[in-house]
């Protein structure tokens, strides 16, 4: 396996602050394993142990962020260095905060977090009702995707490891290429459902199929190839995926299918959050609550508008079943009418 290691010096000086209890936090919950030592100007030596292959108990705070408890009053002097061994990206966002700086700054994360994740929760719930009652195929792929996308996320935040698994350090990244893999197969599978493709499009299908079979095949094999490969793959599906779903959704609009503009929409928020996600990653926009979860952003509102599009898709098909039906009742009408007059002549 390609593994990254990086060192990081810090000198730390408490000129005047009230405070002594303070907190050195790494923000990226996807690095291996974390060795933090410091030397305080009074002779004594600290080291940390962390990352996400450690145990979840090593952190100073129950905290989804690395973190590492500090006591620094005034005129305190120490000094830091962080050695950071990863197969991941190497983000090391490092923050120091006092004890009440950061209640007060990850608490409006966390209600941002939990707001997200209920929106989810909820569109699963509402999706799963609608689908025990109309049966349309669409929507098990729509809960999967969900289902499957919520559940990368929470390992990408860090809450995976926090609240699901602490004891298991090493499941982290094996769940995240496999959330990852099955949240893209199953859209490939709804937007071949919901855009009613064989229908409009006889060799779209054929395509998303095998971008199916090659997703499956990708997300079966990440646990037997290194984290750092298989994660490259699936970063680079969900670039081309993201291509050709537009493309999709285009060739369907251009026929004539309403649902597709929904479907667009949603497609567009969710490239514009990956695109600033992205855009922080590599030092290209600031880092701060609307750029940092740009893909929360722009997920959440993609798949309210999905949820919006199978709601107008169904009222669709109901509206042309009652046409059916109509002119079906209309035909037999007519029918046993002239029947009616012949045997009167």
């Amino acid at each position: 396996a390609l593994v990254c290691m990086l060192w990081f010096a810090l000198d730390l000086r408490n000129v005047d602050h009230p405070d002594e209890s303070w907190l050195y936090v790494v923000e990226y919950a996807l690095l291996d394993h974390l060795d933090l030592h410091l030397r305080y100007s009074d002779g004594r030596d600290q080291r940390f142990l962390s990352g996400d292959r450690e145990p979840y108990a090593a952190r100073s705070v129950d905290h989804r962020h690395f973190n590492f408890a500090l006591k620094l009053p005034i005129g305190q002097h120490v000094r830091s260095l962080l050695r950071v061994q990863t197969e991941s990206s190497v983000q090391v966002p490092i923050a120091i905060y006092s004890d009440h700086a950061f209640l007060e700054t990850h608490q409006r994360s966390q209600l941002g977090l939990g707001l997200y994740y209920g929106v989810l929760i909820g569109l699963l719930l509402y999706n799963l009702l609608i689908f025990l009652s109309v049966r349309d195929r669409s929507y098990p792929y729509y809960i999967g995707y969900v289902a499957l996308f919520g559940l990368a996320l929470a390992c990408l935040n860090g809450i995976s490891y926090q609240v699901l698994w602490p004891a298991w350090p090493r499941w982290d990244d094996a769940v995240l290429l496999l959330a990852i893999g099955g949240s893209l197969t199953c859209m490939v599978l709804f937007t071949n459902s919901f855009l009613d493709l064989p229908q409009r499009h006889p060799k779209l299908p054929r395509v998303l199929r095998i971008a199916a079979w090659a997703l499956g095949v990708i997300t079966l094999a990440s646990p037997f190839i290194s984290y750092r490969h298989a994660i490259l793959l699936e970063t680079a599906s969900v670039f081309l995926l993201a291509i050709l779903m537009i493309g999709a959704g285009f060739s369907a609009w251009r026929h004539g299918y309403r649902p597709a503009y929904y479907f667009l929409l949603a497609w567009s928020f969710m490239v514009a959050g990956i695109v600033v996600y992205a855009c922080v990653s590599f030092g290209m926009l600031p880092k701060n609550f609307f750029t940092e979860y740009g893909i929360q952003f722009g997920s959440g509102i993609e798949m309210v508008l999905l949820s919006l599009g199978l709601a107008y898709r169904f009222k669709l098909l109901r509206e042309q079943n009652l046409q059916l039906q109509l002119e079906a009742t209309e035909r037999l009408e007519i029918r046993v009418a002239e029947r009616t007059s012949e045997l009167n002549q």
